[in-house]
Order: structure tokens, then sequence, then C-alpha cells
């Protein structure tokens, strides 16, 4: 009788090994952000930021 409990949770812990296994990798579902870098540089001489025009 132990021997078989023994088997039954054996089982168990490996159906949850097998469901875990199976689960999608959530960073790849995720779209990846543009650079934010881009943005904040200044396109032109007559563009500036915020901390620039403070200056100013």
């Amino acid at each position: 009788m132990q021997n078989q409990t023994i088997i039954y949770f054996l089982e168990q812990i490996a159906r949850l090994f097998s469901i875990h296994k199976n689960y999608p990798k959530p960073a790849a579902a995720l779209p990846r952000l543009p650079n934010r870098d881009v943005k904040s540089r200044p396109k032109n001489k007559t563009e500036f930021t915020a901390q620039e025009k403070r200056v100013k």
C-alpha cells in the first residue's frame, strides 16, 4: 500500500511538471518597446528639450 501512494504522488508531481513546461514564456509574448533615446534628442537645431529651454 505504501508503494502505491508513493507512485501516486510521483505521478502527480510528474503531471505538475509537464503542465508547467507547456506554459508559454511571458517574455516572448510581449512586444518589444521602441528605443526612447531617439525621441529625447532634438531633431534639428531649432528644437530644444525642456531643460535647454529653461537655460535660455
